[in-house]
Order: structure tokens, then C-alpha cells, then sequence
């Protein structure tokens, strides 16, 4: 079987002030989707329309990785002060790329932002900086990348729970906004010891599963069970285009 093609969607990277900007997301992303048997493909977050959804069209799943802030216009919230930058072009391009993704049970896998927008997306607000908006005992916005400094509390009976074999597990934490209101079409199955949604999943899809933390640097340095994240990831695009191989064959007509 071929790999399956897994769009990444992107952020604009500039270097310095006089530099061409860069269309780009974290080689981490990539090593993991290519070690868990995915061939990643980039998803320029400018693309609309016709564009995006031919490159929607060409994939096997997609992966919302992290980056900037979300813009809280999304969620009728007026901006705090604190809120870091934003991307007019990636919201709506990675809100869009959700809306098919969900209405065609393509599989997806939110990391980060991802989880954000996720929840943003389907209707849900987020903390736009929780220092300011709630302040908690636990530190979710630290310096080190591959550093365990929390840990995740896991639903028994969750898909999540079941992908890494545990329903405790340390994770890093590089954010400070986070899920405030759930969406009613997500489930929160992983929390924090100060109660903060860092795990969801979206009610009734085979594949679609958000999480806080940043696990495409922890499992080949601190915490391998991570990466069975990413392998039962790909393993369900590849289950869900085999579906849809079966279906279209099924429409054909007899040729004997």
C-alpha cells in the first residue's frame, strides 16, 4: 500500500525585517508523520477556494499543527491585551480545511493551535491569555520544548487513553491561551491537574483528536508512548481510505 498523503498546514516565517517571508511549519512535524508511515505534504495557509480544496481533494488526512494565536473575532470576544499575533489568512484557511475534514470523516489530528482552532472552529472560546484570564497553579508556557513539566489525566473508555496505553502520562506545555468554553460537538478526555482541557475528541468521528501539548518533540527524546499518536494517526487514514476504495469500486458497473 502507498503511503498516505498527510497535508500539514503551514504558518509565514520571517526571518528578519528585510528577508521574503517563508510558507513553513517544524521539521518535527514532518519526522513524525514520516516515521509513523505518512508521506507529509505542506498546505500554504493562502490558499481559498478552488485551491485549497484541491489540495484537500489529493489527501489521505491532515494535521493542524501549532503556531500563532487565534483571533478571538472567531468567537464574538473582543481582543485582550495580551493576545499575541494572529493570522487572518491560516484561521480561515484552517477553519475551512476542518468544515470538510469533519463533513467528509477525513481523519485529523489538532496539535497545539490546532486544538484551539479546533474548538474555535466548532463553535467553542479560549482563554486569549491565561495568566491574565485564569491564573492557574500549574505551568503551561515554559522554555524547554523536550521537558516533561506536567501531567495529563486521561479518560479510561477514550480513544486517546486506548492510543497510548495509559491514562496518566507527562507532556510539555508552550502555550498561553488554551480551551475556556468546550465546543458541544468536542469531548474532553484529558485534563490537567488545575482542570484545563488539554486533550479532546470530536464526538463520533473514527480519527479526529486534539491535544495541548507539543508530542512530535517528546517522543524521541523524553516520552516515546507519543508517537503511537502519530502511528495511530496514519493507521486510520489508511483504514479510511481503503473505505473509501471499497465504496467507489462498489459503484462500477459489472464488467464481466
Amino acid at each position: 500500500m502507498k503511503a498516505p498523503l498527510i497535508g500539514l498546514t503551514t504558518r509565514e516565517h520571517l526571518p528578519s525585517e528585510d528577508s521574503i517571508p517563508y510558507v513553513c511549519t517544524r521539521k518535527a512535524y514532518i519526522d513524525s508523520i514520516v516515521e509513523a508511515g505518512g508521506a507529509p505534504i505542506l498546505i500554504p495557509h493562502t490558499l481559498r477556494g478552488n485551491h485549497l480544496r484541491r489540495v484537500f481533494d489529493l489527501l489521505d488526512g491532515i494535521v493542524l499543527t501549532g503556531g500563532e494565536d487565534v483571533d478571538p473575532r472567531h468567537y464574538n470576544h473582543p481582543p485582550h491585551p495580551k493576545l499575541g499575533a494572529v493570522s487572518a489568512e491560516r484561521d480561515a484557511c484552517e477553519i475551512q480545511l476542518i468544515e470538510w475534514a469533519l463533513t467528509e470523516h477525513t481523519p485529523l489530528l489538532a496539535i497545539c493551535r490546532g486544538l484551539q482552532i479546533l474548538n474555535v472552529a466548532l463553535g467553542g472560546t479560549l482563554y486569549q491569555d491565561l495568566e491574565a484570564e485564569h491564573r492557574l497553579p500549574t505551568l503551561h508556557r515554559q522554555g524547554e520544548w523536550e521537558e516533561i513539566v506536567h501531567s495529563l489525566t486521561i479518560e479510561p473508555q477514550s480513544q486517546l487513553a486506548a492510543i497510548l496505553g495509559t491514562t496518566t502520562i507527562g507532556t510539555n506545555s508552550l502555550h498561553h491561551q488554551a480551551i475556556r468554553d468546550l465546543s458541544p460537538k468536542l469531548r474532553a478526555v484529558a485534563t490537567t491537574d488545575d482542570e484545563l482541557i488539554e486533550g479532546v475528541e470530536v464526538v463520533g468521528e473514527r480519527f479526529a483528536i486534539g491535544v495541548q501539548a507539543h508530542p512530535e518533540v517528546l517522543w524521541p527524546t523524553v516520552e516515546p508512548r507519543w508517537l503511537n499518536l502519530f502511528r495511530e494517526f496514519v493507521q486510520a487514514t489508511k483504514e479510511a481510505g481503503s473505505e473509501v476504495a471499497r465504496e467507489y469500486q462498489a459503484l462500477q458497473p459489472y464488467r464481466p
